[in-house]
């Protein structure tokens, strides 16, 4: 025996390696492929044969849906994160062909290409149907091996394993070896040649000379063909010696490959019954029903209390995980595989046998402590399944069948074929599903062999020792028992049966250090409320710390047991107050093991609670509680005096939270009293999403809603017993409430709580409890990230340096190792931090980006209170910025009333949903239709199916804190300031991007104090309002006030017009922070601009001019005032601006010369230039005037592009070349509508704009059938000398002014036009964040307009993907480049409105862009 760890690691023995899969869409190979890939990467490349289905799926898109979304994977997926899909493109091909065909279904280039790739095969692509039809087993089973024998010859005699069957053994008893020895009875009646060896050739003639017969004489695609042919695959396999048709084929083809492999070397590997996981990559995880399951389910649902078998022989088990380990240690690979054959055996029976009669024992213990449910919803109690003789079993189950379908067919001549008789009927075909099992199985039960596993148990000793530890398959490992009561039926249940079943096992979190743990297996969804999942779990875990503080210095600690306990005691309180189910209690506290106590003893009672947020003031708690009839009042010691003073005569009677009311640890000692027995109906929470002084909405959400809420996270994301919350959200919010709280007590985590919301309190307890799991607001995680910043920028240059340098490494390697690089910052969170779950508001992308370069899995999520409150999360592994995944399993989402882009209103249905608002019928119809939720919120689906936020609906302001804001009632609480004629409130987001704050817009009451300037009204008004602010809670206080003297905008109800008002002071303070020198709009200089603008109000151009200005922005003709700023405040731009000028122009009879137009901003700048001068009556713009700013003839000097110097042109060959070979190498640029090009005169090309790839990819699209000027920023692109160099005058850029009004980057476009050549423009004019369409500028409409030159719609798809907006490095892939049909420039009269057409223009261009757009993503 060779030494042990004297053969090199698997990894090392694979490297390089081009291994080719067959029947990867199968249960065994997707446990194979994953444990490959994880443990395996140093392999070249993993091609997958996968064989198109009937129904016309593709092998790509079979391999998407039934090989990469599998569960298979979800390990893989969550220790690499968004660096999954990029490991899956680099390492998998997937190969559409079929082993049934000849060349495997390939053409001959595509065979002889796969052949000089290919240096490892692996086979295990198989037919499993037991009586599977003989002609389809032959061609898979038998010819299918021998084909990829072939292949392995071609491809120079590659290494290849088989997957076969250790059943190909037939009927015997005793040891089997490791051998081809065929069964007695083949021996005796299979044909031989004259040497001796048996006839393979004339044994498949044999059978298909009868298939052939069948089919002549039935036709090949009808049923009574189909059952003949099975009953001969099943006649012939009988009368050789083996018990089916698939161990009959299995066995030909093993007996082809060892004839026929010539100098291949071959291992032919048998495993026995493939089960589900014991390890890897989840305990317990399966893919679909395998061999035993039929009868484990339908023992689990009370369906069968008997089955044929012998109870002491072996049942043969084997874990799916063990079985690709022992593949990947047995692979005919390395220097001792030489040429030869071997066989190896992975089993159970000889070493660790499963008796029969100890699988029905452990089988009814299963059931026992969790039952199934049935139909009515309770619990299927199941009694000992008793072991028969088959022919007992078939006689007793036949005569069974044969009275069910009497009386079924009495019945149905009675006339009697409504509810009963479908039961009936349904009786009748599961009495003959088990008949038809028994005769399937029945072999399998009474085969009293055991398989011998001695070459296998080699391979193993020669394992390295860390490979050993790596690919265990020994099964003398398997304790049977935990392996069927704990792990295998749990993972059937959960992975093949669904809602019917429970979590199944899963995997500790990427990153924790520790070993394998199982998530919660008992069944959520069969709890009929919250409490019982606590007490579940109280159960279970009784001594592990539920709850726990650090106060003064010492923890304070309840376990389960202790929390149990306590809510007995809490409860009796409650009853004492003549509380009894049903009844309502307020609860106005801060986080803390109190409030989570006094929340569980709510629900033993089988009361309601109405969690409250603790900064409310004391009159509008009372309002809360009064509003939902609460009988009780539960409140902080903090809260209790601003309560107590509030308090009126008629209120609830009010308690605080602590000793005695609830008790410390280890102080309740008696079990009692029962819980109340409510259903998940019942009301559990009634949550305020607005206050109840303005129309209140109250939500009462059931047990039912949380415990589906909950349902679904679990399957999502899995929580575990050896879980650390820390608990920072306020719980009174139902995102910390379901994520934070019910997650945790259900899977038996610790939750701890902290006294102060300090950022040093928060990593101090994080570093002391080794928080693993933590909800947070874009807020805190800022406050986070700020904190790492200050730290490195605190630590020396060089420290900053190596900082940088790590995250650009991270980056580079996709993130594999980012937790190991920045395993110092890690460590300040306490080190196992495994995933932050981040909802309430928008995240920064950069914040997302850069804990992701850190190595943090963030997680964003998206939900309302109504809806319990979680709608769509992110996956393990496919978080993505600026989208908050996926709907969870059990919610349906539609976005209705979709535009062009797909963004519309977003609703929602499922049972976390809401049915009504408390006692609130108008807001209810307004948002339920039907059982469909409307959000308010809108949002569009991406091709990956995350949703993206792009808006609300309504007026609704979301602060940094996930706090709702509403508009109406914070202007009522300002309602009473002095001087205040009107006020409107609003959000803007704040100044770091994080949430929105809360703004209003003043106008001062002059006439209410005459005798008080300008400056001490507003001073009265901002200390008035700050007194206010310091009464409400901080999420309701006004941040930032903005004076007006006009009086605001109404709509035609009176009510003012929030939005426009919120767009004109986002304007304001965006021209503002630009600085005085801007132009913009100075809210403090607006009163030293009076006189001013009370000279222009008296001259006589002034009516006219705003008449003009009103026309042209279409913005209310008393909104317009000499201060108004043309594009800040009206939205006038540089090309609308141009139309202004010309046309007052025409009006007054004046030109007013480009220099003098760069200068005017304003209203009062154009009336103080047209000064007194009269209108002309009936003057008409010329169209000369637009021509003056798009560039003279056809002969203008074009600033860039013109032609090189004779030396040059070689420069600027080997430029574009390099580029040109790029974009069709490393990525692959795809054209599409090329025809659409014009083939002459002068053309606009108009994409869409989201990375520098944009660009080449682009021109390479076009490649040279015309060329193409690009208009480029000239503040980038033309910053330097050697950039005017390689973009002016190698790649023919025009430089483009953004930042001025773009007339001298006009004018040279339009020059590049008059000499009838193409212009590439963005007319996005940058890069989109998010790489959706934004809004088109009308440049490109002006030009097209000016120079009779069609727009040539252009939708650019992946590049994006490849290198957005902020990335450092280019991935590889695929860039689609479609071009649309061209857009002509209408046809202008002297006289006719051409600032209008370029807006028309313009939206024809964009509408185009976005259909081409919707178009590639539907295709």
């Amino acid at each position: 025996m060779a030494q042990t760890g004297s053969r090199p690691r698997i990894r090392e023995r694979l490297a390089g390696h081009r291994v080719l899969v067959t029947g990867s869409t199968g249960f065994l190979a997707k446990a194979f492929v994953e444990k490959l890939l994880r443990a395996a990467d140093t392999i070249d490349g993993l091609y997958l044969l996968v064989r198109t289905r009937p129904d016309g799926a593709s092998a790509e898109q079979r391999f998407q849906k039934e090989v990469l979304r599998s569960r298979a994977f979800d390990r893989l997926r969550a220790s690499l994160g968004e660096s999954f899909p990029r490991l899956c493109a680099e390492k998998i091909h997937v190969v559409g062909g079929d082993l049934t065909q000849e060349r495997l279904g390939l053409s001959a280039e595509a065979y002889d290409g796969l052949a000089k790739c290919i240096t490892l095969i692996v086979n295990s692509a198989a037919t499993v149907t037991f009586d599977e039809r003989l002609d389809e087993a032959i061609e898979l089973n038998a010819l299918g091996p021998t084909r990829l024998l072939k292949f392995a010859q071609d491809c120079g005699d590659a290494p290849f394993m088989h997957v076969s069957t250790c059943y190909v053994c037939g009927i015997r008893r005793g040891v089997v070896v490791e051998d081809m020895s065929a069964p007695e009875a083949a021996r005796e009646s299979l044909p031989r040649r004259g040497e001796g060896e048996f006839d393979l050739d004339g044994l498949i003639s044999t059978l298909r000379e009868d298939i052939a017969s069948v089919s002549e004489r039935l036709g090949p695609q009808t049923e009574a063909c189909r059952r003949e042919l099975i009953d001969a695959g099943m006649r012939w396999s009988r009368r050789f010696g083996w018990s089916d048709t698939y161990t009959f084929t299995k066995w030909i083809g093993e007996q082809l490959l060892a004839r026929d492999r010539g100098r291949v070397p071959l291992a032919i590997f048998r495993p026995a019954i493939i089960e589900s996981s014991f390890d890897e990559p989840t305990p317990g995880w399966i893919d679909g029903l395998r061999m035993a399951d039929p009868i484990i389910v339908a023992y689990g649902r009370g369906k069968l209390n008997e089955f044929p078998a012998k109870g002491e022989v072996p049942i043969d088990l084997i874990p799916v995980d063990f079985v690709a380990n022992a593949m990947l240690a047995s692979l005919p690979i390395g220097e001792d595989s030489g040429d030869g054959m071997a066989v190896y055996q992975c089993a159970s029976s000889e070493r660790n046998p499963l008796p029969i009669h100890s699988l029905v024992r452990w089988m009814q213990r299963a059931f026992e402590r969790r039952p199934m449910s049935g139909e009515n919803g309770r619990a299927i109690h199941v009694r000992r399944l008793r072991i028969v003789e088959k022919e007992v079993f078939v006689r007793r189950w036949k005569a069974r069948y044969a009275r069910m379908a009497l009386l079924h067919r009495i019945l149905t001549r009675l006339g009697f074929s409504g509810r009963r008789g479908r039961r009936l009927a349904g009786l009748v075909r599961q009495i003959d599903q088990v008949v038809y099992f028994a005769k399937i199985y029945s072999p399998y039960t009474h085969l009293d062999c055991r398989f011998a596993d001695d070459a296998l148990r080699g391979a193993f000793d020669r394992l390295h020792p860390e490979d050993q530890a790596g690919f265990p398959f020994d099964p003398e490992r398997i304790d049977w028992e935990d392996y069927i009561v704990n792990r295998h039926i749990p993972g059937l249940r959960s992975y093949v049966l669904g809602s019917t079943g429970e979590p199944a096992p899963r995997i500790l979190g990427v990153g924790d250090g520790g070993p394998l743990e199982e998530a919660p297996r008992r069944v959520v969804g069969s709890a009929g409320n919250l409490f019982e999942l606590f007490s579940r779990t109280a159960e279970r875990h009784p001594g592990k710390t539920a709850f726990q503080v650090r106060r003064n210095g010492r923890w304070v600690k309840y376990s389960y047991e202790d929390a149990l306990r306590a809510t007995g005691t809490i409860m009796q309180r409650f009853g004492e107050r003549g509380l009894c189910a049903g009844d309502r209690v307020g609860l106005l506290a801060e986080n803390s093991p109190e409030w989570g106590l006094t929340y569980l003893a709510m629900m033993r009672a089988g009361l309601t609670a109405i969690p409250l947020d603790p900064q409310l003031g004391g009159a509008e708690g009372w309002s809360a509680v009064r509003f939902a009839r609460g009988k009780l009042m539960c409140v902080s010691s903090a809260a209790a005096e601003k309560l107590r003073s509030t308090r009126g005569s008629g209120d609830a009677e009010l308690v605080v939270l602590g000793n005695p009311w609830v008790p410390p640890p280890g102080a309740s000692r008696d079990a009692s009293p029962a819980p109340a027995q409510v259903g998940e109906e019942a009301i559990a929470s009634i949550l305020f999403t607005s206050g109840t002084t303005v129309a209140p909405k109250a939500v009462p959400l059931t047990h039912g809603n949380f415990i589906a809420n909950v349902t679904a996270l679990l399957e999502v994301h899995p929580v575990y017993a050896t879980d650390e919350f820390l608990s920072v959200l306020p719980m009174y919010h139902a995102l910390e409430f379901t994520g934070g709280f019910l997650l945790p007590i259900i899977a038996g985590a610790t939750v701890t709580y902290v006294d102060q919301l300090k950022g040093a309190e928060i990593t101090a307890a994080m570093q002391a409890t080794g928080t693993t799991v933590m909800l947070v607001v874009p807020r805190l995680l800022k406050m986070f990230h700020d904190s790492i910043d200050n730290a490195v920028a605190a630590s020396g240059r060089l420290r900053r340096g190596l900082f940088r340098t790590l995250g650009a490494f991270s980056d580079l390697s996709g993130r594999r190792w980012a937790r190991r690089l920045f395993g110092a910052v890690h460590e300040k969170f306490g080190g196992r931090l495994r995933i932050l779950v981040c909802g309430g508001s928008a995240m920064d992308p950069d914040l997302f980006h850069s804990f992701q370069r850190m190595g943090f899995n963030v997680c964003e999520g998206y939900g309302l209170t109504e809806t319990s409150p979680v709608l769509t999360l992110h996956r393990p592994g496919e978080a993505k910025p600026r989208t908050v995944g996926p709907p969870l399993p059990n919610v349906e989402l539609e976005v209705r009333g979709q535009n062009v882009e797909g963004i519309g209103e977003i609703f929602v249905k499922g049972p976390s949903v809401m049915s009504a608002y408390l006692d609130n019928r108008e807001a209810t119809e307004e948002v339920m239709a039907g059982a469909w939720f409307g959000t308010g919120d809108l949002g569009r689906v991406d091709e990956d199916g995350h949703l993206r936020i792009t808006g609300r609906s309504k007026d609704l302001i979301v602060t940094d804190a996930g706090k709702n804001v509403y508009p109406d009632e914070v202007e009522e609480r300002y309602g009473e300031l002095p001087f205040v004629k009107e006020l409107c409130v609003f959000g803007l987001p704040a100044d770091d991007g994080v949430g929105d704050m809360v703004h209003a817009v003043i106008v001062p009451d002059r006439e209410a104090a005459p005798e008080l300037d300008r400056s001490s009204v507003e001073r009265e008004i901002r200390d008035a309002a700050a007194a206010r602010g310091a009464e409400l809670p901080t999420h309701q206080r006004i941040a930032a006030l903005h004076f007006w003297d006009r009086e605001l905008p109404k709509t035609s109800t009176m009510k003012a017009k929030r939005s426009w008002i919120r767009d004109t002071v986002a304007r304001e303070r965006r021209a503002a922070a630009q600085g005085p020198g801007s132009g913009g709009v100075q809210l403090a200089a607006l009163g030293e601009a009076a006189e001013g603008d009370a000279l222009a109000e008296r001259s006589s151009a002034y009516p006219v001019i705003r008449g003009l200005v009103a026309r042209l922005s279409k913005q209310p003709l008393e909104t317009i005032a000499p201060r108004s700023h043309l594009l800040l405040d009206l939205a006038i731009d540089s090309i609308g601006k141009l139309d202004l000028l010309g046309t007052v122009e025409a009006t007054f009879g004046m030109k007013i010369d480009e220099e003098t137009a760069s200068r005017i901003a304003r209203v009062g700048d154009l009336v103080h230039l047209v000064g007194n001068r009269k209108a002309v009556a009936g003057a008409r713009r010329s169209a000369e005037s637009w021509k003056r700013f798009v560039g003279g003839g056809a002969n203008g000097a074009v600033r860039n592009g013109r032609a090189m110097a004779p030396p040059l042109l070689p420069i600027r060959w080997v430029a574009r070349g390099t580029v040109g070979a790029f974009m069709n190498s490393y990525v692959r640029v795809h054209a599409r509508g090329i025809e659409n090009l014009p083939a002459r005169g002068p053309f606009i090309l108009a994409p869409n704009h989201s990375s520098h790839l944009d660009t080449p990819a682009v021109l390479t699209a076009v490649s040279g059938r015309r060329r193409v000027f690009v208009a480029g920023a000239e503040d980038y692109f033309f910053d330097t000398a050697i950039k005017r160099f390689v973009f002016g005058r190698l790649f023919d850029t025009i430089p483009f002014d953004r930042r001025s009004d773009g007339l001298a980057g006009l004018r040279r476009c339009g020059e590049a036009l008059g000499r009838g050549e193409g212009l590439l423009i963005f007319p996005e004019g940058t890069r989109s964040l998010d790489g959706w369409l934004q809004d088109f500028k009308i440049g490109a409409a002006v030009l097209s307009v000016e120079r009779l030159a069609p727009i040539v719609p252009v939708h650019i798809a992946g590049a994006y993907d490849l290198l957005r907006k902020g990335g450092r490095w280019i991935r590889p892939g695929v860039i689609t480049v479609t071009f649309g049909k061209p857009i002509d420039p209408p046809p202008l009269q002297p006289g006719d409105d051409h600032y209008t057409a370029f807006r028309e223009l313009t939206a024809s261009a964009h509408s185009a862009v976005a259909a081409l757009g919707f178009g590639a993503r539907s295709a």
